[in-house]
């Protein structure tokens, strides 16, 4: 008979699955109905993920809620460069499950820039794709 000397733990085998995946890819924002005036762009992206455990019936509001504030911390990590707005903006939401567990995984990229004038506060491009069945 095998005896191990060290305490083993059993796996459930149990894996997150995939239960909802919405995605848009980098797409311009567009200023043009405000009056301010780009004065530089990063020569590069920046890209940020959030994972959120939530209840059993994850609705669209909470995975909007969860996007937006991936974007408000995206603005907040750039702007310690003094970026202050994202000229090209994308992101990912995925929805995982494991039993009764839900997870909500946000990954936000954006094109930061320095803008002087009025900037209005916006939301990220097309969250209604959160409201559409897979």
């Amino acid at each position: 008979m095998y005896t191990s000397l060290f305490p083993t733990r059993r796996r459930d085998g149990v894996e997150w699955e995939v239960e909802d995946h919405k995605v848009v890819q980098s797409v311009p924002t567009s200023y043009a109905d405000e009056d301010i005036d780009i004065t530089s762009v990063s020569d590069r992206d920046t890209n940020i993920t959030y994972s959120f455990y939530a209840t059993p019936a994850v609705k669209a509001d909470r995975r909007r809620a969860a996007l937006e504030f991936a974007r408000d911390q995206l603005l907040k990590e750039v702007s310690k460069q003094r970026h202050n707005v994202l000229l090209m903006e994308g992101w990912t939401v995925t929805t995982f499950r494991k039993g009764a567990s839900r997870r909500i995984e946000v990954r936000y990229s954006g094109r930061p820039a320095v803008a002087v004038g009025n900037i209005q506060p916006r939301k990220p491009p097309f969250m209604g794709i959160l409201d559409a069945d897979l």
